[in-house]
């Protein structure tokens, strides 16, 4: 008889896959340092009097590809969108980058926006934040990379980062089962929230073997490159992944999204300025 199993379990993530060479936990710790400062200069400055949008992604568990490789592709997607080739930083979980990319853990993460609070223009740019792993039912995200021991991100935690680093323009986006948890903490009018399930759903796509989530595929493959707005491609994103949610017979994942009056308005200032540039 068979049964259909959830890509994922609906409260815990899988175990990281094993690998045939043990991770040097001390090296790995220890390269932190440089390879942050390294991520860290190689982004240019912002320019006065004028938005421009700073991208980090964020893809925390290392156990399953598919994170990674989202991360990846989103990057190259929000550079062509919003001109970020230059102000790109990733955070990544996965011991094929491991000696390349910063570690996505909380202490990476909230130095990372610490230095970017002191180095963007604080009242013109924006910052698109873009994380991705399992979920856990009580809405924190899961962060892993097995022997390393992280703790996973909550999103009080993640509030406290932003606020702490000075960050005041905010594109948030949390690709992630029950990721919906987030939208109470982090939602303001300086901030555009966007997740991937409601507060009590699972989202799904996250077999290792993946080249995209079914948010990340629906929304940042499919819509964004076609539609100019954000909460319009949202919007398109949602209701591809409801489709193809009943279609398959699964429980429907909710994608939620919260829009404040502020971050709409300088959004559709950076859109301006982009097409008089053209």
């Amino acid at each position: 008889m068979a049964t259909w199993l959830p890509d994922q379990p609906l409260f815990e993530a899988p175990p990281s896959r094993s690998a045939d060479t043990p991770l040097d936990v001390e090296g790995t710790y220890y390269a932190q340092s440089h390879l942050l400062e390294s991520a860290l200069a190689g982004l240019e400055p912002g320019r006065p009097g004028r938005p421009d949008v700073w991208f980090v992604g964020f893809g925390a568990f290392a156990g399953e590809a598919v994170f990674r490789r989202e991360v990846a592709q989103v990057s190259r997607i929000v550079a062509e969108r919003f001109d970020t080739q230059a102000r790109t930083l990733l955070l990544l979980n996965s011991r094929r980058t491991v000696q390349r990319h910063p570690l996505a853990n909380a202490s990476n993460l909230d130095f990372v926006l610490r230095r970017l609070g002191a180095t963007m223009e604080k009242d013109d740019d924006i910052l698109f934040l873009f994380l991705t792993s399992h979920g856990r039912d009580n809405g924190d995200l899961v962060v892993d990379f097995g022997e390393l021991g992280l703790r996973d991100l909550s999103p009080a935690a993640l509030r406290r980062m932003l606020d702490e680093a000075g960050i005041r323009w905010r594109v948030l986006v949390v690709s992630a089962c029950f990721s919906g948890a987030f939208l109470p903490e982090l939602q303001g009018p300086d901030t555009l929230v966007i997740t991937a399930a409601a507060a009590d759903r699972s989202s799904f796509g996250c077999a290792h073997e993946n080249r995209w989530t079914y948010f990340g595929e629906a929304f940042f493959r499919d819509a964004l490159p076609a539609h100019p707005e954000l909460a319009r491609a949202f919007e398109v994103a949602r209701d591809a992944i409801a489709a193809r949610e009943r279609a398959e017979g699964r429980t429907p994942s909710q994608p939620q999204m919260t829009l404040g009056e502020g971050i709409a308005r300088q959004l559709a200032r950076w859109q301006a300025l982009r097409q008089a540039e053209r």
